[in-house]
């Protein structure tokens, strides 16, 4: 009943007793996945019930996993070309499923939640989630500003990062200037923060650490939110200035060139492909015996495609005022035969069995006490390629 299942698959292969011989393993199940969907809507594009193409890599290093990352990335932009829809893959943020790297495939549409950016010079494209901007140098410094409260994973730093109150904070972004941060602590108020973080005042004077980090759409002209910590040592403060921390908004300019302007785009997400390293492997004790016969933990990948969200991705993009327009390589049958009034019919038959020699595979449209005309618009809304 889970959407994913690294849990279930690493345990599987871990209770395999695999050998470095047996590697590299890729593992792979089609099936309905379930999730709670607040508000289905779109039909397939956001439903309850979905089905899914999930597959799971197992390699022995790192150089190995990457290689057979790279594989899977080939083989989803030859299935993404047989489709002959124009297509795009963004770097993507990870989330809940983890890992260091990932990105998403999506086609490009009005009706997309998901919200990507492209630069107009250097063509990079990534999700929303991923996309470092930089201000124009004309923009005006923001007036006032918002604070966020973060914690480090050894709870001993806080971070307290101020960002333009007009603008959508990205705490994702931290994590490129500040390793260790736990991101779990944004969900708790300030005042449960402060119990983990101050054990007593001797223990804040002397052992504890404070990150300011400060977008760089402000400055210190910028009205800023009063510190709530008063008594700290200053060689325990540090600032980090000049990054950027919030989402990117059209014609900012792109971090990765730093040149060209970021356009943005809506589009459906259609599959994802994941870098896990040991996110999974490691907590769980999933090991294979090594060429030294000693237990090495894996290196692990995940690889999905939503096989019915691109049926309805497709039919989205490519309908038009008369119905569905379905693609070749995806069509139920390669053409619509229609047959028109007082045709003979041993000719019909004779053009059915020469379509079957060809391995043409035929709809005939040969309904009862219907018109040619209602035969032809049938045949248009149903969206095989030839009639």
């Amino acid at each position: 009943m889970t959407p994913t299942h690294e849990e279930e698959i690493t345990e599987i292969i871990k209770n395999a007793n695999l050998n470095y011989k047996n590697l590299p393993v890729l593992t792979y199940q089609i099936s309905r996945k379930y999730r709670f969907e607040k508000r289905p809507r779109g039909g397939l594009l956001r439903g309850r019930e979905f089905l899914m193409k999930d597959a799971y890599s197992f390699d022995k290093d790192y150089e190995s996993a990457m290689e057979m990352y790279n594989k899977v990335n080939d083989a989803y932009f030859k299935i993404f070309q047989d489709l002959k829809l124009p297509f795009v893959r963004a770097q993507a943020d990870s989330g809940d499923i983890g890992g260091s790297l990932s990105q998403e495939w999506h086609y490009v549409h009005e009706s997309g939640e998901d919200l990507l950016f492209k630069c107009d010079h250097c063509g990079d494209v990534s999700n929303v989630e991923k996309t470092v901007s930089i201000p124009d140098e004309d923009t005006p410094v923001s007036k006032s500003a918002n604070v966020a409260y973060i914690l480090t994973k050894d709870q001993h730093t806080l971070v307290c990062a101020y960002y333009p109150s007009d603008r959508t904070f990205a705490p994702n972004f931290l994590k490129d200037h500040i390793e260790d941060l736990d991101l779990t602590t944004l969900n708790s108020s300030f005042e449960e923060l402060m119990k983990i973080f101050i054990k007593d005042e001797d223990d804040l004077v002397l052992n504890k650490n404070f990150i300011r980090v400060m977008d760089s759409r402000i400055d210190h002209t910028t009205d800023l939110p009063d510190f709530p910590i008063t008594k700290f040592q200053k060689n325990n403060f540090s600032t980090l200035t000049d990054i950027s921390i919030v989402e990117a908004i059209e014609n900012e300019y792109c971090d990765s060139c730093e040149t060209g302007q970021l356009k943005s785009m809506n589009a459906i997400e259609v599959g994802h492909t994941f870098y896990l390293g040991k996110r999974y492997s490691r907590p769980m004790g999933a090991k294979f015996t090594n060429v030294d016969n000693k237990m090495t933990t894996f290196e692990m990948g995940c690889y999905g495609i939503g096989v019915s969200r691109i049926v309805a991705a497709i039919a989205e993009l490519s309908r038009d005022e008369e119905g569905f327009v379905w693609p070749s390589s995806i069509s139920p049958y390669d053409l619509s035969l229609v047959e028109a009034p007082k045709c003979n019919q041993d000719h019909v038959n004779e053009v059915v069995e020469n379509l079957k020699d060809l391995k043409i595979s035929s709809d005939k449209r040969q309904l009862n006490k219907v018109g040619f005309g209602a035969k032809m618009i049938n045949a248009r809304m149903l969206g095989i390629p030839i009639i």
